[in-house]
């Protein structure tokens, strides 16, 4: 197979050496302790200088491959380099007690479930014996109060709390935060109540980002005093700004079951839409002479950069724009337009400037998708003759919504462990919702002048809104509209594409190679998933979650039952789901039982919070019904799972159980933990504390 295609595009061949370059940096990068990061710079500059003595001394062009291999590393440690500069970042070493700081907020503050988040920048930090300085990128938590309301970016506060560093949790197959933290340059994270803070100095300087929010403000007021509310309100904000933060978990669900969740985020296909009508409007300025197809690409683009501003330069919107901007100006200087390349180059760019967006799941969605578009829809477009121009434009939506999905639907099956069988027809009909919503936007706004027809126009776009969701509710319930609770493992993906790759340059060249290489690649990802089905069975398993707040026993057995032991009076289920639901699936579970109250089958028991399951009997203490009771012969458990409740002594426990172990969950508070395991050193009791041990399998 020729690989010859490569060399048309030139940065397909910096993109490869440098996202591995990336990739290579925060995969081996280990609590900010590299060994030698000064080595990487040495051999960043020891590749970069062969490469030019190669290329300039090079003496024939058979040699010339000494040039391209050490461009190749150069790109690779280039990528290197830029990670560990990124995320030495976040190697700050904070104090173990309170500590006043100030603060710059950089964010807009984000309400979350029963708290505010804040993204800040510690300016300084001040102690008893000196002033210290700190540029460390930080999430702050506030109470949402009357005090919290008036916070806005750029302003100064100053804060007496603790910074901490999150520690993984130790969950199988958990959402990996502190990577996460570190991937987005967060140091530490610190919860400030009402009372440590005040507002040290207002933000009253010239900021594009304050600006630019202020806008999307103002722009979001106007949408409500035209009469959007609930869902369509948040529909609308996300649709036209970006703006997720109002979405109720219902209507992200119905996107996500019918394959439209990209609708609700700014991406390429919503830059597209705008870029139509800003052609259409420009149709006056031909592009068949050079210097008003100048002028014309330089409006469009200046148009399309001031929509993200609107946006809030959120980073969907950033690269979508960037994407745009350089596909625009590669069709003024080139001759040969290859967007292939100009996608290339715009991803190199990006990821020089944000390396760690590599990691970001839109990015690699939209890149992806992208790609596919570029490559394979041309072929499925071409595999029908149509006629009819109509015809020619609906084969074309189904063709592109078809590539898109081909090749989004490894990541998205990854990611969100769904795939959506109904994706061309909300496909075809949301998008075409879609873009009457933001056309109608775009001509209400333009309409502030007016208020009655702006009113009017409103209230078609409400109209407009509630069909499109009971579209999407429609789509929802037809019969088999997602396939849920799959579970692929990285290698699998890998070979996945391997495979598209492969089988896309069969149908370009008609060669065998490709297709017996796509066949391989097909077969060894059917052997990998039939070795991880029975090489590894599923067992008896009691499997205590280190989940702060979510106390319970999670007892599995090897038909693919489970039953989640519930510890205190609230039912955990959906929290446990949230962030254990991937290792359930690669555990292939059958939806777990959730028990509230006693219980008994022919496999487990459940009798005042005492657990008998696999010959195994453990005592849920999350309440005092054991506090002051008197026994003549202690119970025998194996195990004492002790939660937040539970106000009595650990001497008082020892009296009424035998037991070998005493497990301390995370609800613990701290004071407790530490009085509980005093006790346990004294009275000889061996015990485990699941926030340092991690998630807990008591059977062997």
């Amino acid at each position: 197979m020729k690989l010859s295609f490569v060399h048309k595009y030139p940065f397909l061949r910096l993109l490869l050496p440098f996202m591995a370059g990336i990739w290579c940096g925060d995969h081996f990068y280990s609590s900010g302790e590299n060994g030698s990061p000064e080595l990487f710079f040495y051999l960043l500059a020891a590749s970069a200088l062969l490469t030019v003595l190669f290329y300039v001394f090079a003496p024939s062009y058979k040699w010339r491959w000494l040039f391209g291999l050490s461009s190749l590393f150069a790109f690779f440690f280039s990528g290197l380099v830029i990670t560990d500069v990124q995320l030495q970042k976040t190697n700050i070493s904070f104090a173990d007690t309170e500590l006043t700081y100030r603060v710059c907020l950089l964010e807009k503050p984000e309400p979350r479930d029963k708290s505010i988040r804040c993204k800040a920048m510690i300016l300084q930090a001040n102690d008893s014996l000196a002033n210290l300085t700190a540029d460390a990128n930080v999430f702050l938590y506030f109470t949402p109060t009357s005090k919290t309301v008036y916070l806005r970016r750029g302003d100064e506060l100053l804060i007496n709390t603790r910074f901490q560093t999150p520690l993984s949790n130790g969950n199988p197959d958990e959402f990996d935060y502190p990577l996460y933290l570190r991937r987005n340059e967060i140091a530490a994270t610190a919860y400030v109540p009402n009372d440590k803070f005040v507002n040290y100095r207002s933000d009253n300087t010239f900021s594009l980002r304050q600006l630019a929010d202020d806008s999307r403000n103002r722009i979001l007021s106007l949408y409500r005093r035209l009469g959007f509310q609930d869902d369509h309100l948040a529909v609308l904000s996300a649709l036209t700004l970006g703006d997720k933060s109002s979405l109720s978990d219902d209507i992200r669900e119905t996107y996500s079951v019918v394959g439209a969740s990209h609708l609700l985020a700014i991406s390429g296909m919503h830059i597209a839409v705008i870029y139509s009508l800003l052609a259409i409007c420009l149709y006056w300025l031909p592009v068949r002479w050079k210097f008003t197809h100048i002028i014309r690409t330089v409006i469009i683009i200046l148009c399309l950069w001031l929509y993200a501003f609107f946006t809030g330069f959120s980073p969907s919107a950033v690269r979508a724009v960037s994407m745009f901007t350089f596909l625009l100006l590669a069709r003024i200087i080139n001759h040969e337009y290859l967007p292939l390349n100009t996608l290339f180059a715009t991803a190199f760019f990006i990821l020089l400037f944000r390396p760690m967006w590599l990691f970001d799941i839109g990015f690699q969605l939209s890149f992806v998708a992208v790609v596919s578009m570029l490559t394979v829809q041309p072929l499925l477009f071409n595999s029908l003759n149509m006629k009819h121009w109509v015809a020619r434009k609906f084969w074309g939506l189904i063709t592109i919504t078809l590539a898109a999905q081909l090749g989004v639907a490894p990541l998205v099956c990854f990611y969100f462990s769904r795939f959506s069988t109904h994706f061309i027809l909300s496909g075809l009909i949301l998008i075409a919702f879609t873009t009457i919503i933001i056309y109608t936007t775009a001509l209400m706004l333009l309409l502030t002048p007016i208020p009655f027809l702006q009113v009017f126009v409103a209230g078609i776009i409400n109209h407009i809104l509630q069909w499109q969701h009971q579209c999407a509710r429609w789509i929802e319930n037809l019969p088999y509209a997602s396939f849920d609770n799959l579970w692929f493992s990285k290698f699998e993906i890998v070979l996945f594409y391997l495979f598209l790759f492969f089988l896309f340059f069969f149908f370009k060249s008609r060669k065998s190679a490709p297709f017996m290489f796509s066949a391989f690649c097909l077969m060894a990802a059917i052997g990998f998933r039939a070795h991880a089905l029975y090489a590894s069975p599923l067992t008896n398993s009691i499997i205590i979650y280190n989940q702060r707040n979510a106390p319970a026993v999670h007892c599995i057995d090897a038909s693919g039952q489970s039953w989640i032991v519930n510890a205190d009076s609230t039912d955990h289920y959906l929290q446990l789901k949230k962030t254990m639901g991937r290792y359930w699936n690669r555990l292939r579970l059958d939806e777990p039982v959730s028990l509230m109250n006693d219980f008994s089958n022919e496999k487990l028991t459940l009798c005042n919070s005492i657990i008998s399951y696999a010959g195994r009997n453990i005592c849920i203490i999350a309440d005092d019904r054991w506090k002051n009771q008197q026994s003549s012969t202690p119970l025998f458990v194996d195990d004492i799972y002790l939660c937040k409740g539970y106000t009595g002594t650990i001497a008082g426990l020892n009296r009424l159980f035998n037991t070998n172990r005493i497990i301390f969950d995370a609800s613990v508070s701290s004071y407790r933990h530490s009085k509980y395991m005093a006790e346990c050193d004294t009275l000889g009791l061996p015990y485990i504390s699941l926030s340092t041990q991690g998630s807990l399998n008591l059977l062997p």
